[in-house]
């Protein structure tokens, strides 16, 4: 059949032909058993390619090693061969494991250094500022340790985990300490406290705040722990636990190390009674304007998330200076793609080798070929160049002789024959690494335009390989950023709602909680940072964090509303009393937050620069929109008295 074709005339030599002699390096074995292998030499040979396939599941030091002995053999003949290059999937990896592990380096003293500066600004009491610390490295240490038992690593996700447990446990520290240092000043005028007793009056006028904190907060991060994607999954599992042992740790060691220690009294402030009732009477009487520009702030931050493009491209998580994405540019500029899209077709032998099946797979490959993004192309159908001219017919004629031959060592990897006749028929679009959103055009593209007669069974064509995967990967992003934000909200409100049995209390929450991150997500549109995976987990870790101060504000509010003060002295009283260790932690979670961006790993400073963000516009949230919301007037269901003015005497504190 295939002899009596004419479009396979040129394929059949003249019976006195002489044998052709192979150039030596298509000669050698490594190179002509393998369909790939034709690729991975230039035609002017001046760059080559040496493909090593590792055993599957490499764990990190496995990898490192793999690496090094790799660079190490290659770096002999650096002078020889005149450039060397790494790239491909390990590759990958690889350099993200290393450039996690030097943010863990660079950022974790910088974030304790930065800590120990902002308590020893806001309590001028040194060996206090090293006392939280160490708890802070306990709640770190103890909680990567759960991390280690559990079979996990610190990668480019999970890195920020320790940064992110000091500046937590820093923050309920700094609420706890604040108050006992405020319990001294007031012991000077009336009664000396002892220690014990201090620090217990201490921990019963902060640990109800301190502790749903600490369940808002592992909420927050708990939501992670639906993703589909695994690291973001342990990010959210073990930094919900790291919140609460912040907690256990900071109402229990750090007492106990500051015990015998002499706590000094605060030093005066510029934030004063006074200033307290000037700042309430002033948020009084612009409450509505207040509202109006929150809501103008939540309109805009709304448009902006719906410009919010999603986006991954995981090369520029790297500077461009950095060896991965020059490797990158270098070989698929001048050799071939290394992200490969894979065309499967499976199906019984005489099904997949129909002509018009075959002719319809070659006329949509050639169609796939012509995309800017598809550099060469792998295919069984084409293993010598002349084949483009067969017929549909003698290429199935030819294809069904070969398969009665031994095809290993010419196509294995591409068209093999299983034992009970189903035939797996393999393409390889080899393309260049770009970004999921322009894989998922093409992907989409694709897609869309496969024949009829191969998109119906025995026979049907299945698209794989590495771009479906970013594509899917990015779906999965986006979703977890909704179910997360979505859950964490849902649960945060529901911790609300059973402490204070308020449904008006929660109300008012949702306006400092989720105006911050409507804020940051437009921020986030507006000046073109993508959803990836840097930032897939800000919101939800965000809303945690945000809700700490609200709570700490809204649970000293309550009380006074509660014991029948009215609400302009009730918000006057809470901005005097809590507004200041607002402040400092605000100060101490941004700075610490803020740190993350000096990294010059893309994940690590998108991360730590939006949360940072997020923790600012909570705090001017916090003290500006939620009292102007409480001063508009009387939240059903506290059962206060109408109001009487910001003139009356504040209560014995």
């Amino acid at each position: 059949e295939l002899l009596s074709d004419p479009s396979a005339a040129s394929l059949i030599p003249p019976d006195d032909a002489a044998p052709i002699e192979l150039p030596p390096v298509a000669s050698a074995p490594e190179w002509v058993s393998s369909l790939p292998g034709r690729l991975l030499v230039r035609p002017d040979r001046q760059m080559a390619g040496l493909l090593v396939l590792p055993r599957p599941g490499l764990d990190p030091g496995a990898r490192a090693a793999l690496v090094a002995r790799i660079e190490a053999a290659l770096a002999k003949r650096q002078a020889e061969l005149g450039g060397l290059w790494l790239a491909g999937p390990e590759a990958i990896t690889h350099d993200l494991d290393v450039a996690s592990q030097q943010s863990f380096g660079l950022l974790f003293p910088l974030v304790a250094v930065l800590m120990v500066c902002v308590l020893i600004a806001a309590l001028r009491a040194p060996r206090a500022a090293l006392a939280i610390l160490v708890t802070a490295g306990a709640t770190a240490l103890w909680t990567v340790g759960l991390l280690g038992a559990a079979g996990r690593t610190l990668n480019l996700i999970v890195v920020v985990l320790p940064a992110v447990l000091v500046v937590i446990t820093t923050a309920y520290a700094l609420h706890f300490v604040s108050r006992a240092q405020a319990l001294v000043g007031q012991a000077l005028v009336t009664e000396q406290l002892e220690p014990r007793e201090l620090w217990a009056r201490a921990a019963r006028e902060t640990l109800p705040p301190c502790a749903l904190t600490a369940l808002t907060t592992a909420a927050g991060f708990g939501s992670l722990a639906f993703s589909e994607i695994p690291p973001v999954r342990d990010l959210g599992i073990f930094a919900a636990a790291g919140a609460l042992i912040a907690c256990g740790l900071v109402f229990s060691l750090l007492p106990a190390l500051l015990l015998t220690s002499p706590l000094p009294a605060p030093r005066a402030s510029g934030w004063s009674q006074a200033r307290a009732e000037r700042l309430t009477r002033a948020l009084r009487r612009g409450a509505l304007p207040i509202l109006l520009v929150a809501l103008i702030l939540a309109g805009v931050g709304v448009e902006g998330a719906r410009r919010l493009r999603f986006e991954s491209h995981v090369l520029q998580f790297f500077p461009a200076e950095h060896r991965l994405p020059r490797a990158y540019a270098e070989v698929e500029e001048r050799l071939l793609g290394l992200t490969p899209l894979e065309l499967w077709l499976e199906g019984p032998k005489d099904e997949l080798l129909r002509a018009q099946r075959l002719g319809d797979l070659r006329a949509f490959v050639a169609d796939a070929r012509r995309d800017p993004l598809v550099g060469q192309v792998i295919s069984p159908l084409s293993l010598d160049p002349r084949w483009d001219q067969l017929s549909p017919a003698a290429l199935a004629a030819l294809l069904r002789a070969g398969l009665q031959d031994d095809v290993r060592g010419v196509a294995e990897s591409h068209l093999r024959l299983l034992p009970d006749g189903t035939l797996a028929l393999r393409i390889t679009l080899a393309c260049q690494t770009t970004s999921s959103e322009a894989f998922g055009r093409l992907v989409n593209r694709l897609r869309g335009e496969i024949p009829a007669s191969l998109r119906e069974e025995p026979a049907s064509l299945r698209l794989s390989g590495a771009v479906p995967l970013l594509v899917r990967t990015q779906a999965l992003l986006v979703d977890t950023q909704l179910r997360s934000f979505g859950l964490a909200l849902l649960v945060v409100t529901a911790v609300l709602l059973l402490a204070y049995r308020s449904l008006g209390l929660v109300l008012v929450s949702l306006l400092p909680n989720v105006l911050p991150i409507l804020i940051t997500l437009g921020a986030m549109g507006w000046f073109g940072v993508p959803l990836n995976t840097a930032t897939v987990t800000v919101a939800g870790i965000a809303l945690g964090l945000v809700v700490d101060d609200t709570i700490h504000l809204l649970h000293h509010h309550h009380l006074a509303r509660r014991d029948g003060v009215s609400s302009g002295p009730a918000v006057r009283d809470t901005l005097w009393l809590v507004g200041r260790p607002v402040t400092v932690t605000t100060a101490a979670v941004a700075l610490g937050f803020g740190a993350f961006a000096v990294s010059d790993f893309a994940p690590t400073r998108y991360f730590g620069s939006l949360i940072a963000l997020t923790c600012l516009s909570a705090w001017v949230c916090d003290l500006v929109a939620l009292p102007a919301l409480l001063l508009v007037g009387r939240e059903p269901g506290w059962g206060a008295p109408a109001d009487s003015g910001v003139d009356a005497a504040p209560p014995a504190a």
